[in-house]
Order: structure tokens, then sequence, then C-alpha cells
């Protein structure tokens, strides 16, 4: 079946309300495109369902803007699995609250690259729990 969002158009999907988002099926995230994602607003992310949060697919999470990776709320980074928040750029990883930050696991952390770990500013990095930080790697961090 295809989604009747895949033929919106940017100006279309930024007009959604927040009651719209939160009925989007994993059908109709999974059709979203790159450009389609970065016309969401904060409000419209966090009102997405943690199920239609988990059906993003990788290579629409490293097309996010830094606009919509920081509307993730908390509940939406847990959501997100340990291959999607790999494929996170430096430039998303930026974009991540210390609180959002806060809830990446050891795992989550020990998948990104040096580029990826190189991102997490110094007020980042005080948001990782004791354990997360004590995961990265000498290498990650550069």
């Amino acid at each position: 079946m295809v989604s009747p969002v895949s033929s919106m158009t940017p100006g279309q999907i930024a007009g959604l309300t927040t009651t719209t988002m939160s009925s989007l099926s994993t059908t109709d995230i999974s059709a979203l495109s790159t450009t389609q994602i970065n016309a969401l607003s904060a409000n419209q992310i966090d009102a997405l369902s943690t199920t239609a949060l988990k059906s993003f697919q990788t290579t629409q999470i490293t097309g996010f803007s830094p606009q919509a990776v920081s509307g993730l709320s908390l509940a939406a980074i847990l959501a997100l699995t340990t291959t999607e928040t790999g494929a996170l750029t430096a430039t998303e990883i930026a974009a991540l609250t210390t609180g959002e930050i806060g809830t990446l696991t050891s795992t989550e952390l020990q998948a990104w690259n040096t580029t990826q770990a190189g991102a997490l500013t110094a007020t980042q990095i005080g948001g990782l729990t004791t354990t997360a930080l004590g995961n990265l790697s000498t290498a990650q961090l550069g």
C-alpha cells in the first residue's frame, strides 16, 4: 500500500497538525522523504507515537536536519534502535540536547565512529551516564 504522505510537499507536511501526526502509521512514516522529515517541527515530531518513531528507516535518520533531531523528545530518542543512533551524523549528534544524550546506552555509543563521538560537546559529555562514558573508547574520544 502506498502512503498518501509520500506525495505531499514539504509545505503540506509542515502543515500537519499534531493530532494528524500522532495518527500516522508505520507505513506513513517509512514513506517520508528526507525533505519531508526536515519540514517537520519539534512539536510534530514529538507527537509521533513510539511505534511510529521506531518505523523510521536508517536512511531517513541520516537525513535528519539539526532541527529534526533537536525536535526529538526523550521518548523518541529512547525509541531509536542502536542501528538508527549509529547512523546519526556528527551534525545531528551535535544537535542533541544533554537530556537526549543522557538516554543513549553504552551499546549505542559504542556503535559510533570517532567522527560521531568527536561531535559530542563538553556539555553533552557531561550528560552521559557514568557507565556510558566509561564505555566510550579512547579512540572514540580522540
